[in-house]
């Protein structure tokens, strides 16, 4: 499950990770679900590296419901990711190249 809110504020994030988790693990009873999630979970915005290693923080409502549905793919044997380094300094690099060149890959 991979999804996003694009920027939706907290009932945006609790419809789409609370609700949609709870049906995604309903539909797919007995399949081990693979959820993409966000290091903001993490709680840390000042721009350091963030590892594995740190404590999760609901630092928002937004980031404990990412948790909540973490949790709840954890609990019915799924796997969770968290898709890190596409913000923050110098770790946007195809970001970047796709607004300054207009594509999302470096030159061939």
């Amino acid at each position: 499950m991979c999804a996003s809110t694009r920027g939706g504020g907290e009932e945006a994030y609790r419809n789409l990770y609370a609700h949609g988790t709870r049906n995604t693990l309903e539909a797919f009873s007995g399949t081990p679900v693979i959820f993409c999630s966000s290091t903001a979970v993490y709680g840390i915005t000042d721009g350091r590296w963030i590892t594995e290693e740190h404590n999760v923080y609901p630092s928002s409502g937004k980031n404990g419901l990412l948790i909540q549905a973490e949790q709840a793919v954890l609990a019915a044997g799924g796997t969770v990711v968290r898709l890190g380094a596409l913000y923050g300094p110098g770790r946007c690099v195809l970001v970047s190249q796709y607004v300054t060149k207009g594509r999302p890959s470096p030159e061939p």
